[in-house]
């Protein structure tokens, strides 16, 4: 069994247009938490049916983010297991093409609606259950203004922490936090803009 990569870039349109909905991100940041896993693993884990995501594993397989990772070892039939083409999917800051542009759009409005959906519920909960706002409910938007070495340098340590977040991710605890990160330019500079 080859060794899953550590980072996959996004750079084929098809791969972002395969993300465009919402269940099919949270599958995908699901299975490479958990690992290889079966379907039935895996809809546990998304608190879903397993018939429910057949359609969606499918389609991300086709475009090569989901791989087969081989039958459980141990003997016996099992079912299939399959995991993540890397730990980490990243989009290609260098694509500009129409269409990759699009399709990352749609893909970040699927990504949002999932949080907009995680936050409801994580909301909703709380309201029922009578408990304190946990400390890992947060919401921030800022709008700064960034020279394009300071922007370099932002993107470096969001992949630092980004990295730092998934190698401490610790499946022993039982709480699990989304963090969901959106940073855009608000203009494009025109002619002699500083």
């Amino acid at each position: 069994m080859t060794r899953r990569k550590k980072r996959y870039v996004l750079s084929d349109p098809a791969e972002l247009k395969a993300v465009v909905s919402p269940i099919r991100h949270h599958l995908l940041r699901t299975l490479a938490n958990l690992g290889p896993c079966s379907v039935k693993d895996l809809a546990q884990g998304m608190g879903r049916s397993a018939e429910s995501l057949y359609y969606h594993l499918r389609a991300l397989e086709q475009v090569g983010l989901v791989v087969e990772h081989g039958l459980p070892s141990g003997g016996g039939h099992g079912e299939m297991l399959y995991e993540t083409v890397a730990e980490q999917l990243v989009t290609d800051p260098t694509q500009t093409a129409p269409e990759y542009l699009a399709a990352f759009q749609r893909s970040a409005a699927a990504l949002l609606r999932l949080t907009d959906r995680q936050l409801s519920a994580a909301i909703e909960r709380q309201a029922e259950e009578g408990t304190q706002r946990p400390v890992s409910l947060r919401i921030q938007q800022l709008q700064l203004r960034l020279s394009p070495s300071a922007q370099r340098e932002l993107a470096r340590r969001l992949d630092e922490l980004l990295e730092y977040l998934i190698e401490n991710d610790d499946p022993q605890q039982a709480q699990r936090i989304a963090l969901t990160l959106a940073c855009t330019p608000l203009e494009v500079p025109g002619p002699g803009t500083v």
